[in-house]
């Protein structure tokens, strides 16, 4: 079991570092934007304030004043709308066998994959593990990315749909995203395997 939750870890540190990369791109643009607006604006403004001082009634003032607000304009548009993307793979996908779990599982071992599944090991209560990371993520995660779409080699695919299939291009916000939900079924596993450590003890003391 620990090999499962290590895996699961390094799919979660993957997924923040390419994220991270992505985050470190966004910035950036957005910096060299913010320069070129503020060069846009100061630029313009000197420039038409010295046309205006060597002839007030030069026409030309006018329309160079109004080119450099849209100057200033794009360049602000071009801020607010930075999001790089990246190819992200996952060919064995935790979180989906974890949410359509009537397919089977290649990537829990059987033993784990029935505790998961299986309300008799749910910890006390009539719903699975796996259900209530389910319902969570229907609740949250899904809610944010299920209408988003994301283009991918030319084709337009819904964000939900690439976090459940082996992968596809991913947005920084994206691969947060799923870096929490590999956490919370980090979390779940270790959870489990904390029990099973208290059972073991359990008998062997008796």
């Amino acid at each position: 079991m620990s090999s499962i939750i290590a895996q699961i870890d390094c799919e979660e540190e993957r997924a923040e570092q390419v994220a991270g990369y992505l985050d470190n791109l966004n910035r950036s643009e957005e910096s060299r934007f913010t320069v070129y607006a503020i060069l846009a604006g100061a630029g313009f403004a000197v420039l038409t304030g010295s046309l205006y001082l060597y002839d007030p009634s030069m026409n030309s003032v006018e329309g160079l004043v109004v080119l450099g607000g849209l100057l200033e304009g794009y360049y602000g548009y071009r801020i607010l709308t930075v999001e790089n993307r990246e190819s992200f793979h996952h060919p064995i996908n935790p979180i989906q066998e974890v949410y359509s779990p009537e397919n089977g599982s290649r990537f829990f071992p059987y033993f784990l994959w029935i505790l998961l599944n299986d309300s008799n090991y749910s910890l006390g209560n009539s719903d699975t593990i796996q259900s209530k990371l389910s319902r969570r993520w229907d609740q949250f995660e899904i809610k944010e990315i299920q209408n988003l779409e994301i283009e991918d080699d030319g084709i337009e695919r819904k964000a939900w749909d690439i976090m459940m299939s082996d992968g596809g291009i991913y947005t920084a916000k994206k691969l947060k995203l799923r870096a929490s939900m590999l956490d919370q079924i980090e979390a779940s596993v270790s959870l489990v395997k904390y029990n099973l450590a208290l059972l073991y003890k359990e008998i062997m003391e008796i």
